[in-house]
């Protein structure tokens, strides 16, 4: 089941993350692929650092703040968080926050 859940973040705090990671310098999105996802994966992700960091937890802590998401899903834990991105030619040009 698919669960849309809106307003885990602030318009303005969605903003300036997304400002931030149109700054950073993005990798292969394969170099974190397994060997059979690297036949197909086509995106770029957010390469490992200070800043990195900083979002992950800023978005990790909204979401689990987050009361719809806390009730629906009821996680023991929650993955790390990669920002990636997609280029023009794959049709999805957006940057994704959270997988």
């Amino acid at each position: 089941m698919l669960i849309t859940i809106g307003n885990v973040l602030s318009s303005a705090d969605a903003a300036e993350i997304a400002a931030t990671l149109s700054q950073m310098r993005f990798v292969d999105g394969r170099e974190t692929a397994g060997w059979s996802a690297r036949l197909v994966k086509r995106n770029e992700q957010a390469r490992d650092g200070a800043t990195t960091l900083l979002l992950r937890d800023r978005v990790t802590r909204a979401v689990k703040e987050n009361e719809v998401f806390e009730t629906a899903v009821r996680p023991k834990a929650i993955t790390e968080l990669l920002f990636s991105r997609y280029q023009p030619e794959t049709n999805t040009a957006r940057t994704s926050i959270i997988r």
